[in-house]
């Protein structure tokens, strides 16, 4: 697989074998289940974003929206999620 160039806010990367790490990230990820914030965004998570950058995306209509699973916690569907990976072909730039 060839290299892939981001950008993000913090410049610009390049990513060799991206398929592979996103594979390695999304593999703890339960198809029926949700994940919290920390767990998409990086340095945990496949999307190597921002937390205002997320809200600001989640917002626009970018992102998927969030799920309130109690008072303090947010969480998205983890298919949601899969797809969102998979609909922007890896990393999603800023």
């Amino acid at each position: 697989m060839k290299d892939r160039t981001v950008t993000n806010l913090r410049g610009t990367h390049a990513f060799s074998n991206v398929a592979a790490t996103e594979k390695r990230l999304l593999a703890g990820f339960q198809p029926d289940g949700y994940v919290r914030l920390t767990s998409i965004i990086r340095p945990l998570g496949p999307l190597p974003i921002s937390r205002s950058t997320w809200w600001k995306g989640v917002k626009e209509g970018r992102y998927p929206q969030p799920i309130k699973l109690g008072p303090r916690i947010t969480a998205w569907r983890t298919a949601d999620i899969i797809e969102l990976v998979e609909r922007t072909g890896g990393p999603v730039n800023d």
